[in-house]
């Protein structure tokens, strides 16, 4: 072991950029804070624990619950220095990511934004679908936006009220457009009321693997779905072809 470090809370998630490990806590007892990889030295930390995190390029992008809104932050790694702020004083930030000159944001009120990454700008932004006869928040973005190669794939719906709700879905937009491609909702096999594990999306070369719950699905970049797979349990990680669930690892059926 390098090195290790003692938070007063659980650690909620860590992002890295330019040798800079930013790590965030839950709830708001310890104060998300940048440290040297390398060494384990805190470098600086923020006001506040940031409920979500994105990093590229030497700037972390932070999400922070703000008078009952959320406010997003583009802090430099090397300092903690804020380069600007986008606050939204109505709805929540759920998910934010970072890929290169652009970041992309969704919240509660039911947009994906892609920002200008210098100055937090939106380039464009687009409205979320929803099922017909459905109760507003039935829509709501509920998760980090998932950057492929072409596309910008958001989870909505399920999880967010009664058990009749909708099962959930997936939104795919253009990257340079914010255009609507597909639209992948409900989910065939996933129970109503259900959620993705949106922090789980991951981009392979020729699908996208969705895990909710209880089941994993995969499609294609046409929003096809190829597969389905009963894992069993909630799904906390996998790398390559194994899945991580709970204590146990198991193959992904690819």
């Amino acid at each position: 072991m390098r090195w290790s470090a003692q938070g007063t809370s659980q650690v909620n998630s860590a992002v890295e950029t330019m040798d800079v490990l930013l790590v965030n806590y839950l709830g708001s007892g310890s104060p998300s804070t940048a440290f040297d990889a390398y060494s384990g030295s805190i470098l600086w930390q923020a006001p506040y624990t940031a409920n979500t995190a994105s990093a590229d390029n030497g700037v972390f992008y932070l999400t922070s619950q703000s008078n009952f809104g959320m406010l997003l932050e583009a802090r430099r790694a090397t300092d903690g220095s804020v380069i600007w702020n986008r606050p939204e004083p109505n709805f929540n930030y759920v998910g934010v990511t970072a890929v290169g000159d652009v970041v992309y944001a969704a919240t509660e009120d039911f947009k994906l934004y892609a920002l200008d990454a210098s100055n937090g700008v939106a380039n464009w932004s687009s409205k979320t679908p929803s099922y017909p006869g459905t109760p507003l928040y039935a829509k709501e973005l509920v998760g980090t936006p998932l950057h492929t190669q072409e596309l910008v794939v958001v989870p909505f719906g399920g999880g967010l009220g009664p058990p009749s709700d909708p099962s959930p879905g997936l939104a795919a937009y253009d990257v340079a457009t914010g255009s609507e491609s597909w639209v992948i909702g409900p989910l065939p096999g996933a129970s109503p009321g259900d959620q993705l594990i949106a922090p789980l999306m991951r981009y392979f070369t020729g699908f996208i693997a969705i895990p909710t719950k209880g089941i994993a699905f995969w499609c294609d970049g046409m929003g096809q779905i190829l597969g389905q797979w009963n894992v069993g349990g909630y799904m906390s990680g996998y790398m390559g072809g194994l899945a991580y669930l709970g204590g146990a690892v198991a193959e992904w059926p690819l």
